[in-house]
């Protein structure tokens, strides 16, 4: 009789699905809630390694993309406000961008944003970016509502939503005579006040939404452009000529202002240089004209306020290595030099996220990942500076793009989300 009851008990506690799922459907995974003491006490016993996503995500169902986000990043990872590219220009990160900015005002030409006066019937369009903003808001203030889900307010950041970066910015959007905004020092600085200015409402809104007034809300800066502009290579509207490269004084300063408004605003910067060729631990010789590189070390100096929440830097460490003519294609992961500024960054105290995560097995990719870790000298105590991100075109080997979004199905974007958890899970368990 006692087995029989236990076995009865054992099936009682077991959890029944609330029906089967249908194709395509999808479920968030049941898992314990993990408050700030739970994450404390599990950093103890091994790293923690995060996983978020870079932000855009397929299809046209904005509640459903949240709900698969949600689901597969829950604590302790970093959970976003995707953005659909699939229901057009108003969900694209460049719009979203600029509904945050305060004070200015744009239309859509024919060779894209410009700068108009706000007062203009032009700017129906940056009206309708902002009214798409402030329904993502309200959309994720309902879902958090509906499931009385408070986020924590702990010192990591709980939730994140993507931007395009202010040089980047800058380099995209035009001045009513046609020329790029960052042709002009002053439209320039016009521009970056406007967009720091406006970041305050829209944190305060994302912060109600989540029913967390404390909230340490991670912002993602993507720089795109940023290896072009310190190469001087981005074309002016004539084409004859190129606008002049960025100098490191000039970026420094950008990012110093930056980074003092979001530590006024209580904001994590999450810098998104994937694609920027960096400075090694040593320069290569066999480069006659390197390109030119970005030094990582001297901009996050640069960003340090004190006080304030560590900024990190987002890049993928084979995309980040000087490369030139005549050397040699070597397969993604597997050379240990690419690591070099990646462990001169973590020796610097930086923290980083990795887009590298791809569609191979877990447990291959997790040994490797480790393997290159080790091979360079860095500790597996530093793991807990790190979090990790798909690699959304590892084939190419270029960075990717809002548009690779339309090319993968929903359910092979969860899965990617789940994977990417999958793998930080693992490769914090070999530290152990």
């Amino acid at each position: 009789m006692l087995p029989q009851s236990s076995s009865r008990q054992n099936a009682r506690t077991e959890p029944v699905p609330e029906r089967l799922l249908l194709p395509g459907e999808y479920r968030a995974p049941e898992g314990d809630e993990l408050t700030e003491q739970d994450l404390a006490a599990l950093a103890t016993e091994r790293p923690l390694v995060r996983a978020s996503g870079r932000g855009d995500f397929p299809g046209d169902d904005l509640a459903e993309a949240m709900s698969r986000v949600e689901g597969e990043l829950g604590a302790p990872h970093l959970p976003f406000l995707p953005h659909l590219p699939a229901l057009g220009w108003r969900s694209a990160l460049l719009a979203r961008t600029l509904a945050v900015c305060e004070g200015l005002a744009f239309d859509g030409a024919s060779f894209g944003w410009r700068m108009v006066h706000s007062g203009s019937r032009r700017a129906r369009e940056s009206a309708l970016a902002q009214d798409r903003l402030l329904s993502d808001i309200n959309l994720l203030a309902d879902r958090v509502g509906a499931q009385k889900k408070r986020f924590g307010s702990g010192q990591a950041p709980v939730y994140k939503i993507q931007l395009v970066g202010p040089l980047t910015l800058a380099a995209s959007i035009y001045l009513p005579g046609g020329e790029r905004v960052i042709s002009d020092a002053g439209a320039s600085r016009d521009l970056l006040e406007s967009f720091l200015e406006g970041l305050e409402r829209w944190a305060e809104s994302l912060r109600e939404a989540l029913q967390a007034p404390q909230a340490l809300i991670a912002v993602q800066l993507d720089e795109s452009e940023f290896q072009r502009l310190i190469e001087g290579t981005i074309p002016t509207v004539s084409g004859f000529r190129s606008l002049s490269a960025l100098q490191p004084h000039y970026y420094q300063q950008v990012y110093r202002r930056v980074a003092e408004r979001f530590a006024e605003l209580n904001l994590q910067l999450i810098l998104d240089v994937d694609g920027t060729a960096l400075k090694p631990v040593q320069e290569l010789k066999l480069l006659t004209q390197p390109r030119p590189a970005l030094d990582a070390v001297e901009l996050l100096k640069a960003m340090q306020v004190e006080g304030a929440a560590a900024c990190a830097l987002l890049l993928h460490p084979d995309r980040a290595r000087l490369k030139g003519p005549g050397m040699l294609l070597i397969p993604p992961l597997s050379d240990p030099r690419s690591w070099e500024p990646v462990a001169q960054l973590l020796e610097a105290n930086a923290q980083l996220w990795l887009p590298v995560v791809t569609s191979a097995r877990v447990p291959d990719q997790v040994r490797r990942l480790y393997s290159l870790w080790r091979e360079v000298g860095l500790e597996p105590t530093q793991l807990n500076a790190v979090g990790l991100m798909a690699d959304e075109c590892p084939q190419t080997g270029s960075v990717p793009s809002a548009s690779t979004s339309g090319t993968v199905s929903m359910l092979d974007a969860t899965a990617s989300l789940a994977r990417v958890t999958e793998c930080a899970r693992a490769l914090a368990e070999c530290a152990v």
